[in-house]
């Protein structure tokens, strides 16, 4: 039995290579330990497209979650009285926020698709263009 050359190779051949893909992408939204093993997972020669754009996506989201928080507590102790709730208030609501971004970051990554997440996705890209490059 002869196999075509010019035939695309079998799945069983490139199916763990995209497995690695996924599970570096996915790794990249699962708590710190998660993003560290991705890194490990996507580093030197094994660097995969998938991998990198959800590294830069979840250290991106890391980034904006840590900057907002500071920003809303700092204003919110210097506020004061009620004005200063509100804003610890608002504060809660920017974390479930920055969550659902998280959320929809890991879905696309599950899905093996390179998509940002939504209102920071492309900025990130862009200014994270740098790290992680495959």
């Amino acid at each position: 039995m002869s196999t075509d050359p010019s035939s695309p190779p079998a799945l069983s051949e490139s199916a763990p290579a995209a497995s690695v893909d996924k599970t570096v992408a996915i790794l990249s939204y699962v708590t710190l330990i998660g993003f560290i093993v991705a890194l490990v997972l996507n580093s030197g020669e094994k660097k995969n497209r998938l991998g990198c754009f959800h590294l830069r996506q979840a250290l991106g989201l890391f980034l904006v979650h840590i900057v907002g928080m500071v920003a809303l507590v700092a204003v919110s102790l210097i506020l004061p009285g009620f004005l200063g709730r509100i804003v610890g208030l608002g504060s809660n609501l920017f974390t479930l926020g920055m969550l659902i971004l998280f959320v929809l970051g890991l879905i696309d990554a599950i899905n093996g698709r390179e998509k940002p997440v939504p209102v920071v996705g492309e900025l990130i890209q862009q200014k994270l263009s740098g790290a992680f490059a495959s």
